[in-house]
């Protein structure tokens, strides 16, 4: 158990993460368990490299369920920013089975609601998100959309 004030997990701080090798070292850091601080000079591009490593996290987290196939995040139109959202597309049941465990669970501070979508059809698509949506601007979103 970590004492009071100590650091759980490693921490990186990576410069020049906005591209190249800046930004492939923050991804495959944050892929291996590392908390990333990012440092760059192009604003768009580091939040390209924030939303890289975004996803190289949940894919590493919950890889170990099962293969993934597919992984996508569903975020903010004007922001960019994940709405707590994602889509996991594993390559056989093992791996849905393995994930469904994981209902109700933590995960970073927050309850996990995980649960099985049986095709990706607008009207299925929209159902789960409506489901797992946690606040009501989000229903209003895809509500003015749809």
């Amino acid at each position: 158990m970590a004492s009071e004030g100590s650091i759980e997990c490693p921490v990186a701080v990576v410069t020049g993460a906005s591209r190249g090798i800046g930004r492939a070292t923050a991804v495959r850091l944050a892929r291996a368990g590392y908390k990333v601080a990012l440092l760059g000079r192009d604003v768009d591009a580091l939040s390209d490299t924030v939303r890289a490593c975004e996803e190289a996290v949940l894919h590493k987290d919950f890889s170990e369920c099962g293969e993934i196939v597919d992984l996508k995040i569903i975020r903010d139109r004007e922001t960019g920013l994940s709405r707590g959202i994602a889509f996991i597309t594993y390559a056989n049941m093992t791996g849905v089975e393995a994930a469904l465990k994981y209902d109700g669970e933590d995960y970073g501070a927050r309850p996990l609601k995980v649960s099985r979508v049986q095709s990706r059809t607008k009207g299925t698509w929209l159902r789960h998100l409506f489901e797992l949506a946690a606040n009501r601007s989000i229903i209003e979103k895809l509500h003015d959309t749809g």
